[in-house]
């Protein structure tokens, strides 16, 4: 149980780093867009990216239910 555990906190470190290192790049961001005087809705359209990625997801996830052999190029989609 001991790998069980260690595994545990491996994912909980890279988890707790992920998300810092998300916090600084979007402050980073956020000070750089007011510096520039711009909003952040003229530098990502969030609506549009959402979109394409959740229908790469459902793609690759029908893909996996209906055949696992089939591999599925993420850069073609």
């Amino acid at each position: 149980m001991k790998d069980a555990s260690e595994t545990n906190e491996k994912k909980v470190m890279f988890l707790t780093k992920f998300i810092f290192s998300a916090l600084i790049d979007a402050d980073r961001t956020n000070t750089r867009l007011f510096e520039e005087n711009k909003t952040s809705d003229s530098v990502v359209n969030h609506k549009g990216l959402f979109i394409a990625y959740y229908e790469r997801l459902s793609i690759a996830s029908v893909a996996s239910f209906v055949d696992a052999s089939i591999e599925i190029q993420v850069e073609s989609l």
